[in-house]
């Protein structure tokens, strides 16, 4: 969350890379922006709420020729959504950007009683305290190693001070933040450094300080350890640029690009199958007791429908709530084999886990982003990392990269079923698996009448078997894209208590494919008609032809293609999403941008 963009520049456009760079990173949050300049003679700041839009409209550039640029897009953790708690933060000589969340700063706030505070934000104890160590006669350096550490948290932070026009400071501690040269014109400090125009990079480890300083018109740049001792080289790394086109194309918005970006995304994991990649780690999976998922969000619902399809062939399996985990809420066996789920790779209650059980458990990363501090932390372990090669995922609302995580653990199970169990089931699975792209192109082109959604008090998205966690994720993208509360529930539950939601005004979402167990869940769509409420059932042919209510006014049916469980994952899953799309539409949401989220989840 927040996105950081520094410069340090031999050119007069500093301010233009510093926006498009902003520009990139909005999926980091979109709350505020800002930025600051400085040169020999000036430090200049400008600040709003709202997009980098918002901000472009707004700038009004003073003449000055500034080597140095710090930029900022927020998603609001500490204070609220307003100017002042936007960043830069600045006591008109120290100027800061940050990402992350200082865990100490009321303790802090004592130790410089005179400070004058301007904002709500954790953030601003950091200007003060460099301040105040600068005017007690400290250098740049030794005022932001002190302050660094007397920090509790999390932080990525860039640094610039008035008394010291030539020197950007850099540093960071779990939040990820990346130093690229720019060719001929300077360096480029970034949160997501394959969102930057640079040609090669160095990734900070925690708690170590870059220095890049300006002298005669040229660039030098120093590293420091965590020890104050000067690093003698890093190894700069070629960049490797993001392919997937960042224009819209024909759709209205990303979201629904990336929607129909699924068959294509789906039949490159299929090609990957079939070229034998997810055998070693299918080979793990021998002899095991017991498999973990982690995940939150999206990631989480993707690993309980693998919950469903790995308990049938393999072993028991669970799904672990990382920020319940990390503070000892759960156990987690010695011999387990576990898969840590992030889009991003940066979700930061999922690296707290992956940190935890890396040295002792068998690991598995599983991301869409190559140069993730997981992956990272994985590649320094020796441990697997599985790309799902979904390409950019542009649109907050994740549903490629959902997706795309499915197609890697159904592959998985094909494998292992192919190693260990039977290789005509495995050819089966695959056979069906290969049709779900196809699939998906029919499903792309169905409309939803959403009107009962728009009336609605109670939104209940029902499902048995692997159609639950479906469920779950159908109501988290209602939540999502359209501000509408959903819960996605078993549908055996409902005579537990939640049909006492049930009036006029309620609607049910029933996910009932006809292939298993559908009179079960017939069953308790009964029970909502009987109570008066409204149910959109999701079914097949073959479900439509057990279904006894199907000319019922209180009743409306969305055919899908009939399919099998592995099949059901992937064709009801994209059924939800482009509901959740249509409803937004309807509502005239933000849905690129949803208010109050942000893609990378890098605070706990």
């Amino acid at each position: 969350m927040c996105g950081i963009v520094a410069i340090a520049s031999k050119q007069n456009d500093i301010a233009d890379l510093l926006l498009d760079g902003l520009t990139n990173l909005e999926y980091r949050g979109y709350d505020s922006a800002g930025i600051a300049l400085l040169s020999e003679q000036q430090l200049w700041r400008q600040r709003c709420i709202g997009s980098v839009k918002n901000l472009r409209d707004k700038l009004q550039l003073p003449k000055m020729n500034a080597h140095f640029g710090i930029a900022h897009t927020r998603w609001a953790v500490r204070g609220g959504i307003t100017e002042a708690n936007a960043h830069p933060q600045s006591d008109g000589k120290t100027v800061v950007v940050h990402n992350g969340i200082i865990e100490n700063t009321n303790d802090l706030m004592k130790c410089i009683p005179d400070a004058i505070w301007e904002s709500q934000t954790d953030t601003e104890i950091v200007v003060h305290l460099i301040s105040h160590f600068v005017n007690k006669g400290q250098s740049f350096y030794e005022a932001t190693r002190n302050t660094i550490k007397m920090l509790v948290g999390t932080f990525a932070l860039v640094i610039l001070h008035k008394n010291f026009p030539n020197v950007m400071i850099a540093t960071r501690k779990v939040n990820p933040l990346s130093i690229g040269k720019m060719h001929n014109i300077g360096f480029f400090i970034s949160s997501d450094v394959s969102m930057a125009p640079v040609d090669s990079f160095v990734d900070l480890a925690d708690n170590e300080i870059c220095m890049i300083s300006h002298c005669d018109n040229e660039f030098s740049v120093k590293f420091f350890d965590s020890e104050d001792k000067e690093l003698p080289y890093k190894i700069w790394r070629k960049a490797n640029k993001i392919t997937t086109s960042s224009s819209k194309g024909d759709f209205a918005d990303f979201t629904l690009k990336e929607i129909n970006e699924q068959p294509n995304v789906i039949q490159k994991c299929i090609e990957t199958l079939d070229n034998g990649d997810y055998k070693h780690v299918s080979e793990m999976m021998k002899n095991k007791d017991f498999i973990n998922f982690f995940g939150c969000g999206s990631s989480r619902y993707a690993g309980l429908i693998g919950k469903y399809l790995y308990e049938k062939f393999i072993c028991f399996t669970n799904v672990t709530i990382p920020s319940e985990f990390n503070y000892g809420y759960m156990r987690n066996p010695n011999e387990s084999l576990n898969f840590c789920l992030s889009q991003s790779g940066e979700t930061l209650d999922t690296l707290r886990s992956l940190e935890f059980i890396i040295d002792s458990r068998d690991v598995v990363v599983i991301t869409n982003v190559a140069n993730s501090t997981m992956s990272k932390l994985a590649i320094e372990h020796s441990k697997p990392i599985i790309d799902i090669c979904a390409g950019q995922e542009l649109s907050v609302v994740s549903t490629k990269a959902f997706t795309a995580q499915l197609a890697v653990i159904v592959s998985m199970l094909i494998e292992f079923v192919r190693l260990s169990y039977s290789e005509s089931e495995a050819e089966y699975l695959r056979d069906k698996f290969g049709e779900v792209p196809k699939m998906l192109k029919n499903v792309l082109q169905m409309n939803f009448d959403v009107q009962w959604l728009l009336e609605s008090s109670t939104i209940l998205f029902l499902g048995r078997g692997i159609c639950y966690p479906i469920a779950l994720e159908g109501a988290l993208k209602l939540k999502e894209a359209a501000y509408l509360h959903a819960e996605g529930l078993p549908a055996g539950e409902m005579k537990h208590g939640p049909l006492a939601l049930i009036d006029e005004q309620s609607v049910c979402i029933a996910l009932a494919p006809g292939y298993d167990n559908f009179e079960k869940i017939a069953s308790n769509v009964y029970e909502v008609i009987a109570r008066k409420g409204k149910v959109m059932l999701f079914t097949d042919e073959v479900g439509l032809s057990q279904f006894a209510e199907s000319n019922s006014d209180l009743v409306k049916v969305i055919t899908l293609p009939n399919c099998m469980d592995v099949q059901v994952a992937f064709v009801y899953s994209v059924a939800v999403q482009l509901l959740a799309y249509q409803v937004a539409k309807s509502r005239g949401t933000n849905i690129d941008r949803p208010r109050n989220l942000a893609k990378s989840v890098t605070v706990e």
